[in-house]
């Protein structure tokens, strides 16, 4: 025989243990060199940022969104970095997949994550849970952002739903719009919910997934609101 291998995947082809056990041990060996660039990355980005930052809070006074703090963030090589990593210290799981933001607004958000070993799964592909994470990452930066112009409405995830549609590889880059979805939620007067989607896609521009997360909006109470200004 030629010895064990793993089954063959719908669409693809087949995945043996050596290449796995390759990618294992590539892994390995490359995550603390790749840990160590990322942290010299986000380093440099605060480094950088520093002079931007004062100026802006010396004339226009502290970034009141997470659109405005990006903005100052990326006026300067390796800002996104930087900025991604505040975030990651928020959420350290989603900090796991080196995920970085590249556009941050009150209406959409794109955010892309790098091709790396520890990402894969045994079939050489971006993992399904990792597609997943950078889907649920994108999509709930864009829903805060828009909340925050939306001062008297809050929402929480209460369900996720990640559909695949191609084998991830490279990087991948997810894409939510939240155009429709904000003009909807400015006239919420009851407790509603509403399913906010996140379209990832390849390097070619080809569509490997699409993640959709249901959040549960309402009003905020008077104190909340009092809390919020």
């Amino acid at each position: 025989t030629s010895g064990f291998s793993w089954p063959q995947c719908a669409g693809g082809g087949v995945r043996t243990v050596r290449q796995t056990m390759r990618d294992f041990f590539v892994g390995l060996l490359v995550y603390p060199f790749m840990l160590l660039v990322g942290l010299l990355e986000a380093l440099l980005g605060f480094l950088l940022v520093l002079a931007p930052l004062c100026v802006h809070l010396a004339t226009k006074g502290a970034p009141r969104s997470y659109d405005g703090w990006f903005s100052v963030f990326s006026s300067v090589p390796c800002g996104r970095r930087a900025f991604s990593s505040l975030i990651g210290v928020i959420a350290p799981y989603t900090a796991s997949i080196g995920a970085t933001l590249q556009e941050v607004s009150a209406s959409s958000v794109t955010a892309s994550m790098p091709d790396r070993p520890w990402l894969r799964n045994p079939f050489s592909s971006v993992h399904a849970i990792a597609l997943a994470n950078l889907g649920e990452l994108t999509t709930g930066i864009a829903v805060l952002s828009a909340l925050q112009g939306l001062k008297s409405v809050r929402g929480i995830p209460v369900a996720v739903n990640t559909s695949y549609e191609k084998k991830a590889r490279g990087t991948v880059t997810c894409t939510c719009s939240m155009a429709s979805v904000l003009e909807a939620l400015r006239d919420v007067q009851e407790p509603c919910r509403k399913p906010i989607e996140g379209v990832l896609t390849n390097a070619k521009g080809e569509r490997v997934a699409v993640c959709s997360v249901v959040w549960a909006f309402s009003l905020k109470q008077k104190g909340e609101n009092a809390a919020a200004t």
